[in-house]
């Protein structure tokens, strides 16, 4: 009876550690430079290109969609997808961005910047790609999370965009 009641308790001790875990890493996962973006978790801003193709952007953990690559058909995961196509007729070409990578971080003066860097791959002929994320406040707009506007574009390896709200995590 005694070993059972101290297994049990040791189970217990140990999901109890792995939630506070949990809990910790979610809440601090999301804080850059003083802004916590814990609000926009779960939340895909859409920009789509000049000339076609869309990218897919999450300020915080990654996109609940998987990107299917369209040379290998993997399923993969990321915070920035990059597609090629028009309309409704996207196919993913890139993670940009990928799972779990930690931007180095500023404040602006009138919100935030996020950037992110890691070696190319087989898709990009880039040694290093770059994604940089303006977050900027304009009390104009929507402070809803999913209500962000977000315009982006390719410039050679580096990838930059624009995020605009009147959410206070950002402004």
């Amino acid at each position: 009876m005694l070993k059972c009641t101290l297994n049990i308790f040791l189970v217990v001790n140990l999901l109890v550690v792995a939630v506070v875990s949990f809990a910790s890493q979610t809440n601090s996962s999301c804080i850059y430079s003083g802004h916590n973006l814990e609000p926009f978790r779960n939340v895909t801003l859409s920009a789509f290109g000049k000339v076609g193709g869309k990218f897919e952007v999450s300020l915080c953990g990654d996109l609940t969609d998987v990107c299917v690559d369209s040379l290998t058909h993997n399923k993969l995961r990321g915070q920035v997808f990059s597609y090629f196509g028009e309309s409704n007729m996207y196919h993913c070409w890139d993670v940009l961005v990928l799972p779990g990578v930690k931007p180095s971080s500023k404040s602006t003066p009138n919100g935030l910047e996020l950037v992110f860097k890691r070696h190319g791959d087989a898709h990009l002929s880039c040694e290093i790609v770059m994604v940089i994320l303006n977050l900027s406040c304009n009390q104009n707009a929507s402070s809803l999370p999913s209500k962000a506007t977000i315009t982006g574009y390719q410039d050679s390896c580096t990838w930059r965009f624009r995020v605009t709200s009147s959410h206070p995590s950002i402004c």
